[in-house]
């Protein structure tokens, strides 16, 4: 197994340190060989690690479908917020249209 997600999180939590080098490179952030082996490593048992994505997995997955519902929206929003303003859609239309994308 991955356990993609104890990795993402563990180089998230490196951002900070890597925001320092970026202005390391002349138009990109860089990064030498010796200062990326000098990072922290968190070295972690399998045990824990199936654990850590017994735990964190579903919060995961909610947290890319509650991406993907903003995401749905606000071109829903885009949508149809032009078309209130102007008046070529209706408040009752508007709210058809929402609860048929909320239930799709």
């Amino acid at each position: 197994m991955g356990y993609s997600g104890f990795a993402f999180y563990a180089m998230r939590s490196l951002d900070k340190r890597f925001k320092t080098f970026d202005s390391e490179g002349t138009v990109f952030g860089s990064i030498s060989k010796k200062d990326f082996q000098n990072l922290p490593v968190i070295e972690v048992s399998e045990g824990l690690l199936r654990v850590y994505d017994s735990i964190t997995s579903s919060l995961d997955t909610q947290i890319v479908n509650n991406e993907l519902i903003v995401r749905s929206l606000t071109a829903l929003r885009d949508t149809l917020l032009p078309r209130l303003i102007s008046g070529q859609l209706r408040l009752p239309e508007a709210q058809a249209l929402v609860e048929e994308s909320v239930d799709a």
